[in-house]
């Protein structure tokens, strides 16, 4: 461009001389559109006020209108109607926009509810577990033919109030026990004058059982010396909650108890597989159990760690088929494996198909036990007709102890409770946020694969299942106060649930509330025992995240938005406050 400006004072200086001031803009217009032969009338006055005329409007008038109209107008009709309107109807409305069918039963269906113990958030192929560490593909059919939710949250990130908040439709710090598990000799929590899940729905003539971990305590306090020596049936126990059969670990996988207990009374298994009764007072130690304390000396056969799961699961699918067998009720199934709580102790079976060491392999288990459960379902005919729902009691529980199988796994590239902050016990997502499969039968699962980011509480399994089983019924008064139904999420409608109230293992409370999570960090009033398993220490302040930009918890924003914390408090406060305790 340099020689450009050089040569400009030139050409200006020639134009000057030879055409008197402003017409030299006249000249050079009128030179190009006179189009002469002869340049000399460009110099001479006369030619030069006709052309300043015609160059003007044919130069600047072609090009506005010609250019502008007719370069906008074809582009924007054509590309939008034609290109846009085919993809948007089969992709997007089906699956996403279209609303679902209310399913409709002929018969009330069978409803199984599978609470798995300290299964993370990240352990699921369908929660973003590499297929290269773990597979989990039974438990994932359910995300395939059902609906897989992300922002689902136990009540509590420790085993018994998630169990309590549950099967009560209530959160669990509203009784007076506000933090830590049932221990081995405490009484049944829940009142037996409450309304349960298994109470509603027997009320509908449905059979009930729980099978599995129960962890919800035995008894009253004036039980405790049956209780501590088990010589007689427990009472009162899960049938006081409205469990027609029961058959548990009473406690958890790997407890000082090592037998099952079967409608309150004592049982094992002896050396054909067979399950032999009640003990006596013969008292007799079988060694430690994973947590270092003295078996309780039962005379029984004790558990066998890595038979357990095989064991529930056999027991389960030999109840469904009694009941099919039976034909005259529909079923209630709690369902309650004990993967992948420690000891992690998975079978001869799964050992060493993971990628992760012996952690995957439990994972596994689990995984098979659910295909069991499911493939049983088709062989009895009921598949269409049964609600299945698929979750976890907490976080999963990560060890900062080298060598354990939970440190291993992730060294191994297992993320256990995803990219998310925090694990079992604690206040973060990472120990409340849970994976939830549904599969219900109809249209729901016809449409099934679809993931929804509603908010939900495990609490709110109890209104849901009275939404889609209760015949046009409605929870009243203090039954499951905090359970609100998911069943429009699960249509593709808006969630009902707006916000929502979880709590660590020291019952220390959070609410999210859209975006926003406030962690209120202080204990429940009248804490003074030292726990057996304390929260982090981090958790002990009050603290504000936004979860869709910082899902990961780093950031605390409560110093830049007093007015969402005094919102969220005040929130937390009127939650608390609706209700007295149990």
């Amino acid at each position: 461009m340099r020689p450009v400006f050089f040569l400009l004072p030139i050409l200006l200086s020639t134009l000057t001389l030879g055409a008197c001031g402003g017409g030299g803009g006249g000249g050079g217009a009128s030179y190009s559109s006179a189009g002469g032969d002869n340049p000399q009338p460009v110099v001479e006055p006369p030619p030069v006020d006709p052309p300043v005329d015609p160059p003007v409007d044919p130069p600047v008038d072609p090009p506005v209108d010609p250019p502008v109209d007719p370069p906008v107008d074809p582009p924007v009709d054509p590309p939008v109607d034609p290109p846009v309107d085919p993809p948007v109807d089969p992709p997007v409305d089906p699956p996403v926009d279209g609303v679902i069918p209310r399913p409709v039963f002929e018969s009330p269906p069978n409803i199984i509810v599978i609470l798995a113990d300290d299964l993370g958030y990240g352990s699921l192929n369908s929660y973003g577990a590499y297929s290269e560490l773990i597979q989990t593909p039974r438990i994932d059919s359910l995300a395939a033919e059902g609906v897989r939710f992300t922002d689902a949250y136990a009540p509590s990130s420790i085993c018994s109030p998630t169990r309590y908040g549950l099967l009560m439709g209530r959160y669990p710090w509203r009784t007076a026990k506000k933090e830590d598990v049932v221990q081995a000799y405490d009484p049944l929590w829940p009142s037996t004058q409450s309304i349960s899940l298994p109470k509603w729905l027997k009320s509908l003539g449905y059979a009930t059982a729980t099978i599995g971990k129960w962890h919800l305590g035995y008894g009253t306090e004036r039980h405790k010396p049956d209780i501590v020596q088990f010589v007689n049936t427990l009472m009162p126990g899960p049938e006081a909650l409205g469990f027609d059969y029961s058959f548990n670990v009473p406690h958890n996988h790997g407890d000082l108890f090592g037998v099952y207990f079967e409608d309150g009374k004592v049982v094992g298994y002896d050396e054909q597989g067979q399950l032999v009764g009640l003990r006596s007072t013969e008292k007799k130690a079988y060694g430690n159990t994973h947590f270092d304390v003295p078996f309780l000396g039962f005379d029984v056969p004790q558990r066998v760690d890595e038979l357990v799961t095989e064991q529930i699961t056999t027991r389960a699918i030999q109840w469904m088929g009694q009941m099919v067998e039976e034909g005259d009720k529909p079923f209630f199934l709690y369902f309650t494996p004990v993967a992948v709580h420690n000891p992690i102790t998975p079978s001869a079976e799964t050992s060493g198909t993971s990628a992760v060491g012996s952690y995957g392999d439990f994972i596994h288990d689990l995984d098979n036990s659910i295909g069991r459960v499911l493939d049983s379902l088709d062989d009895l005919g009921i598949s269409d007709n049964t609600i299945v729902i698929f979750t976890s009691d907490n976080g999963g529980a990560v060890s900062s102890t080298a060598g354990t199988p939970q440190q291993l796994a992730v060294q191994n590239g297992l993320a256990i409770n995803g990219s998310l902050r925090g694990a079992k016990l604690s206040i973060w997502e990472g120990g409340t946020r849970v994976p939830l499969l549904v599969r219900i039968p109809g249209a729901a699962r016809a449409k099934g694969g679809r993931s929804s980011d509603a908010l939900v509480n495990l609490t709110d399994i109890f209104a849901t299942l009275v939404d889609l089983v209760g015949n046009g019924t409605s929870l009243s008064g203090d039954v499951a106060p905090d359970s609100i139904s998911f069943l429009p999420a699960m249509l593709n409608k808006e969630g009902l649930r707006t916000s929502t109230v979880t709590a660590s293992s020291r019952g220390i409370l959070a609410i999210r509330s859209g975006d926003w999570k406030w962690i209120e960090g202080k204990l429940p009033e009248g804490s003074t025992s030292i726990p057996i398993r304390p929260a982090p220490r981090d958790e002990g302040k009050p603290q504000l995240y936004n979860l869709a930009d910082d899902p990961r918890e780093t950031t605390d924003l409560g110093a830049f938005n007093p007015d969402i914390v005094d919102q969220l408090q005040r929130e937390l406060s009127a939650i608390r406050g609706y209700s007295e305790p149990e």
